[in-house]
């Protein structure tokens, strides 16, 4: 079908008339769709498919692409159809200039606009186009659905919002997301907007679109983009435009030539650099920004009334930053200066996000520290060499990754503060936070952390209903004393910052007082790249934290669990504060006589004082009142009475042997003894049996295994399939971490040391099968097939 032919047949389908106010033409009812912007093929694929598929027929497809390369990889079936258009454009991304370029190609009444890395639903131009044309609007702009990675809506607005209220090419420009992927105009408006600025871009077109009192702002949501997609554009728009985007340049200059703000290159440049957030900028350009700001809303009146509210609220919010700012100049002792301290590795848009909750805080004299553990994704170095900048903000780069315990003491050891605050990369903290906790710890001296609870946040920062009236690392503030300057060391280990805290509290001479704080001061943002969502990172961390937890009791009072179990302990006190729905313990266990144990334990504490004995009263009434409520409800799950093995390696005299078996027997429903027999040591197995089992009530608690002294090293006989730690039939066997631990081993050893361990493991095998059975039995393959060299 030709052009002609097509043209004609459009014209008797739908009864069109070419109309040509002031030159401009189209066809009434007739809707051009630009796809445009940097995406995928595959993103290009799928939006010429929904052309092709939404109910709207009366249209025209202009696709804007960077070269011909993406031409020629398009479906043949479809960029073959004559309703399409490939324009090649280096303009990809600004669909005003794309516009201007191709305004001779324009056909349809309205324009449509699609950005590639947008999901559009099925009938998006029907329903905008209806509400044009039906309310005469010239400007219809929906909501942005934002998924999660698994497809599920996670918000409308509130994400987007959030994000450009204090960006400046929002504030200026009124540059919204929304303004580009979710539009339908009419050519007739867009023609006028060419008249009054014939070099047009994006900027400008989106300033014009929130001006005109004929838009239509929908609540619907017909355009979807994931939340990666989005965090990519946002950052794209913030970081990387800045300091590479000539037309924005252009765009900034021109604003503020028009207004006649003369200002430095210097100072014009640190105005595009803080542009993604106006607290981000030094205090001397804060101030000009402040003065456009105040321009735009004595000056624009065609600003909506809403907007000019939200002009006036961030207006005070940089009157109020720089007050506190003075007020930190003129009384410093008043003000003391805290160190935010910061990890980062490879975060970005959740890094920016973490830097923009310290610039918030109402606390004015802060530094931040960032520490980056070796990032290599492109865009955490664009987002560090922005933010080092600021004044007030010093990155501090290791080139290899040292983990997270490495770069906390390595910005710590820099920290030029009286206080110290922790921030996580992924995580936000609430406006006050560093207020309330510093303004805490001078009104009570005597403590030297202050923690406060948090509240858990999704991917797009909104609360989940799930608080936490508990600290971490990020929820404490920490006075940078003489002794807390020695002992404020994190270890390279599971939890550092758990184990950093039993440590302060139990295992150091000083005194070291934490308080509390009543109130919310962070949210932990709980996403799929967390680094605490690591399966194994979680399974190490529990286990870790029983066996501390079960340590320190110890510690507290050695004779502890003589009447209460530690399975019984870690059980009923994870069902406790988990708030379970049941208790988990065991018959015939007397919680309360654990309690006064504990709290017998702690008053013999030279640094406890009676506020802390009362705190811990009422924090076990609590417990005793859930666990008594619990059994009144029958809502109690008795654990199973386990059995309890004694592993005994011995080596020598037999009398020491059977000493220590005599203590025991009365407690212990088996005992598994592995004799370390020496080349010097005649005893035969039969021999130390007889010994052994001299007494009939031994002989069915009593397993014995001989072992030859070159396998005395415990290490090697778990190799080898025994294990130590909570024996039970079945975990000599090697499983998940363990069975790539020992496949480790013994590929490093040499042939005759695999061929030795495999005799050895069989004799094991052999020896506990008798004891625990056949059930799942599974050897260990030590030696595999010799390779050709080693014959």
């Amino acid at each position: 079908m030709s052009n002609q032919f097509y043209v004609i047949f459009l014209f008797l389908l739908l009864s069109l008339t070419q109309v040509t106010p002031q030159e401009v033409s189209f066809y009434e009812g007739f809707v051009t769709i630009l796809i445009y912007g940097d995406g995928s093929l595959d993103d290009l694929q799928r939006n010429l498919d929904f052309t092709k598929n939404q109910p709207y027929y009366a249209y025209e497809v202009l696709v804007a692409v960077k070269n011909k390369e993406i031409i020629h990889q398009i479906s043949i079936n479809i960029k073959h159809q004559e309703n399409i258009q490939m324009i090649e454009t280096k303009d990809v991304d600004d669909f005003a200039k794309i516009l201007k370029s191709s305004f001779h190609l324009v056909n349809g009444e309205y324009i449509a606009l699609i950005n590639t890395r947008t999901t559009n639903k099925r009938d998006r131009i029907l329903q905008q186009v209806y509400e044009a044309r039906t309310q005469n609007y010239n400007v219809v702009v929906s909501e942005i659905e934002i998924l999660n990675e698994q497809g599920e809506p996670q918000d409308n607005s509130y994400l987007i919002d959030v994000d450009y209220a204090r960006n400046l090419d929002g504030i200026l420009f009124s540059t919204d997301f929304r303004l580009e992927a979710a539009v339908v105009m009419r050519k007739l408006y867009f023609a006028e907007i060419l008249n009054q600025i014939p070099e047009i871009n994006r900027y400008y077109a989106m300033s014009q679109f929130a001006k005109n009192y004929n838009v239509n702002f929908r609540s619907n949501a017909f355009t979807q983009i994931s939340l990666n997609r989005y965090h990519q554009i946002y950052l794209e728009d913030s970081i990387v435009k800045p300091q590479q985007d000539i037309v924005r340049y252009l765009t900034y200059n021109s604003y503020l030539n028009n207004r006649n703000f003369q200002i430095s290159t210097v100072q014009f440049s640190k105005i595009l650099n803080c542009s993604y957030d106006f607290l981000g900028c030094d205090e001397q350009t804060l101030c000009l920004v402040g003065y456009l700001m105040i321009d735009k809303y004595l000056t624009d009146e065609s600003v909506f009334y809403h907007q000019r509210n939200q002009i006036l609220d961030q207006i005070q919010q940089i009157f109020n930053q720089s007050q506190k700012l003075d007020e930190t100049k003129q009384n410093p002792i008043q003000h003391p200066l805290v160190s935010v301290i910061m990890t980062c590795y490879n975060r970005d848009y959740y890094l920016l996000k973490s830097i923009q909750h310290v610039f918030q805080q109402t606390y004015a004299n802060w530094e931040l520290l960032i520490s980056d553990d070796g990032s290599h994704n492109p865009k955490t170095i664009q987002i560090l060499q922005l933010v080092q900048n600021h004044p007030r903000i010093r990155v501090l780069h290791l080139y290899t990754n040292q983990y997270a315990a490495y770069a906390l003491n390595f910005a710590i050891s820099q920290a030029k503060g009286e206080y110290l605050a922790i921030q996580d990369d992924d995580d936000i903290m609430y406006p006050s936070r560093l207020h309330d906790q510093i303004d805490f710890l001078q009104r009570n001296l005597e403590y030297d952390i202050c923690g406060a609870g948090f509240k858990r946040i999704n991917e797009i920062g909104k609360p989940k209903f799930q608080l936490q009236k508990k600290e971490t690392k990020s929820s404490i503030v920490i006075k940078l004393n003489l002794k807390m300057k020695e002992l404020f060391i994190y270890n390279h280990s599971t939890a550092c910052d758990y184990s950093l805290f039993l440590k302060l509290l139990f295992e150091v001479d000083q005194n070291i007082r934490f308080g509390y704080l009543p109130t919310f001061v962070v949210g932990i943002r709980e996403h799929e790249k967390r680094i605490s969502n690591n399966d194994n990172e979680v399974s190490h961390y529990k286990k870790w934290i029983n066996l501390k937890q079960i340590e320190i009791a110890e510690k507290i009072y050695p004779e502890i669990f003589d009447n209460f179990g530690y399975k019984c302990f870690e059980k009923t006190f994870y069902s406790l504060t988990a708030s379970k729905d049941f208790i988990e313990t065991c018959k015939n266990h007397d919680i309360q006589q654990y309690f006064n144990q504990v709290k017998n334990g702690t008053i013999q504490k030279l640094f406890v004082q009676q506020k802390d004995i009362k705190d811990l009263d009422q924090f076990f009434s609590l417990y005793q009142y859930q666990y008594t409520i619990r059994r009144q409800l029958n809502q109690v799950k008795y654990l199973d009475q386990q059995r309890t093995f004694d592993c005994i390696v011995h080596q020598g005299e037999i009398r020491l042997l059977l000493l220590h078996i005599d203590q025991l027997k009365d407690y212990v429903d088996n005992f598994l003894v592995i004799y370390l027999k020496t080349p010097t040591d005649h005893l035969k197995m039969e021999d130390l049996k007889k010994h052994l089992v001299d007494q009939p009530r031994f002989e069915d608690k009593l397993q014995t295994i001989q072992v030859k002294d070159e396998y005395v090293n415990v290490h090697t006989m778990q190799t080898a399939g025994v294990y130590f730690d909570q024996f039970k039939c079945g975990f000599y066997q090697s499983k998940g971490n363990n069975k790539a631990k020992t496949q480790k081993q013994i590929a490093n050893m040499s042939y005759a040391e695999k061929r030795k361990l495999e005799v050895f493991s069989k004799i094991i095998q052999e020896d506990l099968i008798s004891y625990c059975g056949k059930k799942q039995q599974k050897q260990e393959k030590i030696i595999e097939d010799r390779p050709y060299d080693e014959l």
